[in-house]
């Protein structure tokens, strides 16, 4: 049996029970099938192996790709972290996010560079944020925000833009346009939410915004328990580059009357093949 519910913050879920034999080997797909006209389906890949467990998976197509040089810096306080935001499909124009601190001794970063023009130099003074520690110890985290920002390259402007510095992680959202919002930063379990780097080539980079093809990611959502009930959860958003790196619509993204279409594929031990299609409805 399989009941699939559609959650919220772009969270997908799958009740999956099943109490045949494991299967071998196959792929299973999950088109995003959106209701508004135009929008391209997205594809999402899984193995469904051994005691069902998934592990999902995407092509090295389907990233992003982005070109970028190490960024001119100031002299810095302290061992910087390196991270890189792409708006949409608008990859030819990366901008680098990098954090230091205001005094060496400091537990947290609280000032961060922001390559505003994506001209790859961080020394003007215009592109140098503070940030206020809020709390401490592991519960520490710093907020940087800026209210408007024009995306390099296209001039868009976005809105309510934020990076959010944590001893374990750092997240990014922006209200794209204005209107809807993308947050950035989610890994496959609470452990492996995004960081940034303590060089540029192994900086994460954060795909902000919803205008490219939706892809998927998974999310605490271990194996499927053969004679059992198991969920299933996935994100819905931009697959970015480094562990963590997901950026997922909100549940607010999808008009009522719109909703997820998910096909599973898979084989019997027999090996006759199987399809079954799922609306997704239910949001929560």
């Amino acid at each position: 049996m399989h009941s699939f519910v559609a959650a919220g913050a772009s969270i997908f879920r799958v009740r999956a029970s099943r109490n045949s034999r494991p299967a071998e080997a196959v792929k299973r797909e999950f088109p995003l099938a959106g209701r508004r006209s135009g929008e391209k389906m997205t594809v999402v890949r899984a193995i469904l192996a051994g005691f069902f467990s998934l592990t999902l998976c995407v092509s090295a197509s389907d990233q992003v790709p982005v070109k970028r040089q190490p960024p001119k810096l100031p002299p810095l306080v302290a061992e910087p972290l390196y991270g890189v935001i792409v708006f949409g499909a608008n990859s030819g124009n990366p901008v680098w996010a990098v954090f230091d601190k205001s005094d060496k001794t400091l537990a947290h970063y609280d000032v961060l560079y922001l390559d505003l023009n994506a001209d790859g130099d961080l020394t003007p003074a215009g592109e140098r944020f503070s940030g206020a520690a809020k709390d401490g110890g592991s519960d520490a985290s710093v907020r940087f925000e800026l209210p408007r920002l024009k995306e390099p390259g296209s001039g868009r402007e976005h809105t309510s833009f934020a990076v959010v510095w944590r001893p374990t992680r750092v997240s990014a959202s922006i209200k794209w346009l204005g209107d809807k919002t993308t947050n950035a930063g989610y890994g496959t379990e609470t452990g492996k939410y995004g960081n940034f780097a303590s060089s540029p080539d192994k900086a994460p980079v954060y795909v902000l915004g919803h205008e490219l093809p939706f892809q998927f990611q998974h999310w605490m959502s271990g194996g499927l328990n053969r004679g059992g009930e198991t969920d299933f959860k996935v994100f819905m958003g931009n697959l970015g580059e480094g562990q963590g790196a997901f950026c997922a619509v909100d549940q607010q993204f999808l008009p009522a009357s719109d909703y997820v279409v998910a096909t599973v594929i898979y084989k019997t031990e027999t090996g006759a093949e199987v399809r079954e299609k799922f609306d997704l409805k239910e949001r929560c």
